[in-house]
């Protein structure tokens, strides 16, 4: 398994409860939008995504990564966020973190996991 930051999260978020967040596939974007048409039930209130983190981690550009949202449309699966604009709309096979805690708790957490599965080992030739 790959042990960048960012694969790690998302396994993570794959695995563990709900309750973490949760990974949907990208459709499209706009400066103020990202579209999961996964998410596009009709059925869902605004208020289930409002204040989420929303995480983009293969945007282009670091500034680009991490939005509140704002407001979420249930029949498009339209996620509106706070903030700068998107400089960077192209989404091709990106995915979309909903996240329930703010991004760096996650980044907490798996660096202090690995810090303590970290083995060094020595071979002493004689």
């Amino acid at each position: 398994m790959p042990t960048d930051v960012l694969s790690i999260r998302r396994e993570m978020l794959r695995r563990g409860p709900v309750e973490f967040g949760r990974i949907v596939p990208i459709t499209s974007l706009t400066t103020t939008t990202v579209v999961a048409s996964s998410h596009a039930s009709g059925t869902v209130s605004a208020e289930k995504y409002i204040n989420k983190h929303l995480w983009r981690g293969e945007a282009a550009s670091a500034v680009d990564q991490w939005r509140i949202c704002t407001n979420f449309a249930a029949s498009t699966g339209t996620f509106t966020h706070a903030g700068a604009n998107y400089s960077d709309t192209t989404a091709t096979d990106e995915e979309l973190e909903i996240l329930e805690h703010e991004p760096y708790l996650y980044q907490e957490a798996i660096n202090i996991t690995l810090a303590r599965i970290k083995r060094r080992y020595e071979v002493i030739l004689p």
